[in-house]
C-alpha cells in the first residue's frame, strides 16, 4: 500500500492559463516525502543533528503532467518506494484530486542522503533501510 498524504493546492499556484504550475507539485511531493520520512523516523518533526536519514539531496527526477488541475482544493498524493540502496532510495509518486480517477502528476524522485559536513554519500542507518525496504514496491 503506497504512502498517502493529504494535501491542499491555492490560488496562488496557479499559472497564467489558470492551471497549477509545475514546479508546484514538486513542491507538495517534497513535503509528501518529509510527511514519509517523518512517519518511517516515528518522529514530528524534521531535525537533521536528531536523525540522520532526513539529510539527503536529490539526485534525479522524473514527472509527467497529466489531467490538469484548474481549480485549488484538496488533493491526495501517493507515495511508493521503489528501490532502496544503500544510500539512495527511489520513489514514485502520484498526485490525484478528489474528483480525478486520473493524475494531475506522477513521476519518480531518488533522493540521496549524504553528510551534512561533508557533502559526501552516506548509508541509511540499519533500521531506516529497513524501514523503506518494508515499503518497497517491487
Amino acid at each position: 500500500m503506497p504512502f498517502q498524504y493529504q494535501t491542499s493546492f491555492f490560488f496562488d499556484e496557479l499559472n497564467s492559463l489558470g492551471v497549477v504550475h509545475h514546479t508546484s507539485y514538486l513542491l507538495h511531493v517534497e513535503r509528501a516525502q518529509q510527511a514519509l520520512f517523518q512517519k518511517l523516523l516515528s518522529v514530528d518533526d524534521f531535525d537533521g543533528e536528531r536523525d540522520e536519514d532526513i539529510c539527503v539531496v536529490v539526485t534525479d527526477l522524473e514527472c509527467h503532467l497529466g489531467y490538469p488541475l484548474s481549480n485549488p482544493g484538496d488533493c491526495l498524493i501517493e507515495l511508493g518506494v521503489n528501490r532502496v540502496r544503500s544510500c539512495a532510495v527511489t520513489l514514485s509518486f502520484k498526485i490525484f484530486s478528489d474528483n480525478a480517477d486520473v493524475p494531475h502528476c506522477f513521476g519518480t524522485r531518488t533522493v540521496c542522503k549524504i553528510c551534512p559536513t561533508m557533502s559526501e554519500p552516506r548509508p541509511w542507518t540499519e533500521a531506516f533501510h529497513e524501514a523503506l525496504e518494508s515499503m518497497s514496491v517491487v
